[in-house]
């Protein structure tokens, strides 16, 4: 099923689409609890906000927006799956994680369809933050496709895991929750038990899983299983590795190393973007032309070892189209920048060369005219993505 969207009028219209944060109970109409529409567990509170837009309060994820749009599109998404407790999708699974981790950046999360979202990132100083938190933007679509490392979800279950014990010794009763499954990505409660069981044969933690997904219902809400598991010494030192592995603050540039029509401005720009790495901790760098190494390998090997690449279009350089689809295949974040003028797609842009290749238009990419907006622009995508060094 196709939804149309409804008139630009119509989604956003004046004072009658400024938001109230959910403490303003005026004008809001309660619905009857719901279940998750990605978890399709426990019951969600529901108000309505405006024609076209909702506030759910989730036990799991918290307080986000959503469009009605965008409700419908999850729900038929869902009918594609079998309902049973706890069993979800992928799809579904990477909107809850970009939900979570947004309300873990002091973020509040929109959850809008790619039709959408150009109105609302139009309109975005016209929404309102709870708790007067900056506010993010979800494309729907985009996270639905997002692609998943799966042979990562047994190590970041794991370091969930370790959480657990930093106000406790390291060998205290570990109970699985909700919010595990979902910053590891993991699809649900068979996805989950293979995982847990995994984890015990390989001996990084202890625990016999016995009814592990028959839903306690725990008061908290966030602890429904009934069984506890502890790490091992095997464990602690597998987290430690895995950690030493992946504790980099790197970020790797990627750009085309002079521009022809003023390499000033080219400099200007590569400035703006450490700056805006360094105010969250991450050091940003590109590959220096001064060493006797083959420039292709030195690049593959500091992409391998960044956090996260910077990919500078500008020009649309052939190289940095490269480095950019290796990162993301290496499962890395990838922060697209374009100058305005080199984003046109339309036929009376100045020139073929200006186009955006078609498959850059597909992912996220943010729009720049001068060095400060760069700056300012990549600092909240970061900040909202992977947020600071020191909290990762």
């Amino acid at each position: 099923m196709i939804i149309q969207e409804g008139p630009k009028d119509q989604l956003l219209n004046s004072k009658k689409y400024v938001l109230k944060t959910i403490s303003e109970k005026n004008n809001h109409m309660k619905k009857v609890k719901e279940n998750c529409p990605f978890l399709n567990i426990q019951k969600t509170e529901v108000y309505f906000n405006s024609p076209d837009l909702e506030i759910h309060r989730s036990p799991y994820l918290g307080d986000y927006f959503i469009s009605a749009h965008a409700t419908m599109e999850i729900e038929n998404h869902k009918e594609k799956k079998t309902f049973t407790e706890l069993n979800t999708t992928q799809a579904l699974i990477n909107c809850a994680y970009k939900i979570l981790t947004a309300h873990q950046h002091k973020l509040t999360p929109y959850l809008v369809t790619q039709g959408q979202y150009p109105h609302f990132k139009e309109n975005i100083n016209k929404l309102r933050g709870l708790e007067n938190r900056p506010v993010i933007l979800l494309n729907l679509e985009e996270i639905m496709k997002e692609k998943v490392d799966h042979t990562s979800k047994a190590i970041a279950l794991l370091l969930e895991f370790s959480k657990q014990t930093q106000d406790r010794h390291a060998f205290s009763n570990i109970t699985p929750k909700i919010q595990d499954m979902i910053i590891a990505k993991i699809s649900g409660k068979d996805e989950f038990e293979v995982i847990l069981k995994h984890l015990i044969d390989e001996k990084l933690i202890n625990g016999t899983f016995l009814n592990g997904f028959a839903a306690g219902y725990n008061p908290d809400q966030e602890a429904p299983f009934n069984d506890q598991y502890s790490f091992t010494m095997k464990g602690w030192d597998h987290i430690k590795q895995e950690r030493e592995k992946t504790n980099t603050n790197k970020v790797f540039i990627a750009t085309q190393f002079q521009w022809p029509e003023d390499d000033n401005l080219r400099a200007e720009v590569m400035d703006a973007i450490k700056r805006a790495c360094d105010r969250l901790g991450w050091k940003a760098d590109i590959v220096s032309q001064g060493h006797t190494d083959f420039i292709t390998d030195r690049i593959l090997s500091e992409i391998r070892s960044c956090k996260f690449v910077v990919a500078e279009l500008t020009y649309h350089n052939r190289g940095v189209y490269f480095e950019s689809g290796y990162a993301r295949g290496l499962g890395k974040n990838v922060f697209h920048i374009v100058h305005k003028d080199y984003a046109e797609t339309k036929p009376e842009a100045d020139a073929e060369s200006k186009r955006m290749h078609f498959d850059i238009q597909q992912v996220q990419y943010r729009k720049w005219e001068t060095p400060e907006d760069v700056e300012e622009k990549l600092y909240d995508w970061i900040n909202s993505t992977v947020g600071k060094y020191n909290e990762i």
